[in-house]
């Protein structure tokens, strides 16, 4: 293979790390949620359930599954924001459609049928710079 080809099998290669780190990597409990993390799970913080987390954002949760199998979107019902920005926007229709809510960094909802009418309702998420809600 020439040095040409093996730069181009590296960059493929690559590519997919690169997309992971853009936009998630999945976490199933509370104390799973790294620092620079937005984390989203399936049930409120103390119960079972599969999660997600990003770092940047999440344009459709219909692409992606949570940590036990179960499809990420319309399935969100606590959200804590560990980022390393301002703050996340949550949205009900993917690509940020929608009216959004605002978490800010450090904040979270445990319970998102008594904080917001997003529960069991959110398609898409990005942090403050990425989309505006």
């Amino acid at each position: 293979m020439t040095r040409r080809s093996w730069g181009r099998v590296a960059v493929l290669a690559a590519l997919p790390l690169t997309l992971m780190g853009m936009t998630g990597t999945a976490h199933a409990a509370q104390g799973d949620c790294g620092s620079g993390y937005t984390c989203m799970w399936e049930q409120n913080y103390d119960q079972e359930g599969g999660g997600i987390s990003f770092q940047r954002y999440i344009p459709d949760l219909s692409l992606w599954d949570l940590t036990n199998g179960h499809g990420a979107n319309d399935t969100i019902s606590s959200v804590k924001n560990r980022g390393s920005y301002e703050g996340t926007c949550l949205f009900p229709d993917a690509y940020a459609g929608g009216y959004g809510i605002h978490l800010a960094r450090g904040y979270s909802f445990s319970n998102l049928a008594v904080s917001t009418n997003l529960n069991d309702a959110i398609s898409s998420a990005y942090v403050d710079g990425f989309a505006s809600c």
